[in-house]
């Protein structure tokens, strides 16, 4: 029954029913997992198998039936023998290694791989001074939002999470839903162009100050709302915080940045999907 659907199907197509294509492998035939699998391929595919621990025990017992001279001079470089069965069996899968050998190796290991780190990248006994210190267990609470409103009128969303890293940023209400057809597009052109700069800070420096500061920055825009972020540690929240002010009120806008990023826009919007296309314009 199957079969006769799928051939009506491919008929009604224009197409002829396709075979599912086999290959001789020893004499035997095999079916490809998928007819549409490998389209080009014209031959059986090679598969060679080999396994580890023969090869290694036949090295191993080719070096053992050395004659007496070549026993005595290989006695003498013994340190020889185990670095060549290390590089034949690393992980000591055929169990071929003495106690004795294995610790020869793993001095010789250590004396060619350093595995100390350099004072600067040290782990201090102690944390530094900028670090505020951990809270104990019976001083912490469950975290809770709690919404307070500025004299301003700004609404302010704050939870404690006691961890090292502070998350702040904007929300606000001014989506892609408020565009007309005059200024279509600039809610998205305003995420490319955030953390672009300030008065005093070109993007560069801006993006070095965060690195100094241990911060990250993000932006991100939808129908609805628009978001600045901005990720950074405790101690630098002041400071961080003064940069995503002059971020919001004062971007660094100039014409050529403006430009490269409506041609980012044009490259974009050509790698929307058509489904996406057609639910932003049902919208």
């Amino acid at each position: 029954m199957s079969a006769r659907i799928s051939q009506t199907i491919s008929k009604a197509l224009g197409g002829v029913p396709r075979r599912k294509r086999t290959f001789a492998i020893n004499n035997n035939i095999r079916n490809l997992s998928s007819q549409y699998e490998y389209p080009n391929r014209t031959e059986a595919p090679i598969i060679t198998r080999s396994v580890a621990s023969p090869i290694i025990n036949i090295n191993i017992n080719n070096d053992t039936n050395m004659n007496e001279t070549t026993q005595s001079s290989q006695n003498t470089s013994y340190k020889n023998l185990n670095v060549a069965k290390a590089n034949l069996d690393p992980f000591d899968d055929t169990n071929s290694f003495t106690s004795e050998e294995r610790l020869q190796i793993l001095q010789q290991q250590k004396a060619t791989i350093k595995t100390t780190l350099p004072p600067s990248f040290s782990i201090e006994p102690t944390p530094p001074s900028f670090i505020p210190p951990n809270l104990p267990r019976t001083a912490m609470t469950t975290p809770t939002t709690q919404i307070t409103t500025l004299p301003n009128g700004i609404r302010v969303a704050s939870q404690e999470t006691y961890g090292q890293v502070t998350t702040f940023g904007l929300l606000s209400n001014c989506g892609s839903r408020l565009e007309s057809s005059q200024n279509r597009g600039v809610n998205h052109l305003m995420e490319l162009l955030a953390f672009g700069g300030t008065p005093t800070l070109t993007s560069t420096d801006l993006q070095t100050k965060l690195d100094t500061l241990g911060g990250v920055s993000f932006a991100a825009s939808s129908r609805e709302q628009f978001l600045y972020c901005i990720d950074v540690l405790r101690p630098n929240v002041k400071e961080a915080m003064g940069l995503l002010r002059d971020v919001v009120l004062e971007p660094r806008l100039d014409d050529e940045t403006v430009e490269m990023m409506k041609r980012t826009m044009e490259f974009q919007w050509m790698e929307v999907i058509p489904e996406l296309v057609l639910g932003e314009g049902l919208q």
